[in-house]
C-alpha cells in the first residue's frame, strides 16, 4: 500500500510517478498531493484526481452504500439510519471531491451539502481520499474509516 500525501507537490518529475506505478500495488491519494497525483495516472484512464475534482469545505461525509465491506472491517463503522452522514473531521476544513463520477468509480463518501461531488472514491487500485487534514485532526469515526480504506485497498 502506498499513500500519496497531500504535501507531495504537483508530481511533475516522470520518473517519480513511474516509480509509484511500477510497484503495482494500491495507492491512496490523500488531499491535493494526492489528487494531482492521481492525474498522471494513465493506464487505467481514471475518472478520480485532481482535473475532475472540485476543492471544497466540509466536515463531513454522507454514506451512500451502506452495504459497502469497508464501513465493517476491523473498526466498524456507525452509520446513522436516515440520514447516514458521519463525521470525519473535528472542524470542517479543506477537500478535493471528484465531481460526479461514472458508474466504473466505487462511491464511498459524498459531500452532505453538495450531492455531486464526493471527496472518498475508488478506481480500480486507486483510492481519492480528498479530506486534506492528518489524522490529528479526524473524529474517531474518521481514523476508523481511514484505517478501513487502507484494508479495503489490500483486499481484506
Amino acid at each position: 500500500m502506498i499513500v500519496i500525501g497531500g504535501d507531495t507537490g504537483t508530481w511533475t518529475d516522470p520518473s517519480k510517478v513511474s516509480a509509484v506505478l511500477d510497484t503495482g500495488i494500491p495507492v491512496i491519494g490523500v488531499g491535493g498531493g494526492g489528487a494531482r497525483f492521481l492525474d498522471k495516472v494513465t493506464a487505467p484512464d481514471l475518472s478520480i484526481g485532481w482535473l475532475p475534482s472540485a476543492t471544497g469545505t466540509t466536515d463531513l461525509g454522507t454514506v451512500q452504500n451502506t452495504g459497502l465491506g469497508l464501513f465493517y472491517f476491523d473498526n466498524p463503522i456507525t452509520i446513522p439510519v436516515g440520514a447516514p452522514i458521519i463525521s470525519i473531521l473535528t472542524a470542517a476544513s479543506g477537500c478535493v471531491e471528484v465531481y460526479n463520477p461514472p458508474a466504473s468509480v466505487t462511491k464511498i463518501l459524498r459531500d452532505p451539502q453538495f450531492t455531486s461531488y464526493w471527496p472518498v472514491a475508488q478506481e480500480d487500485r486507486f483510492m481519492q481520499w480528498g479530506y486534506y487534514p492528518s489524522p490529528t485532526y479526524m473524529t474517531a469515526t474518521g481514523k476508523a474509516l481511514f484505517l478501513n480504506c487502507l484494508y479495503y485497498m489490500q483486499g481484506k
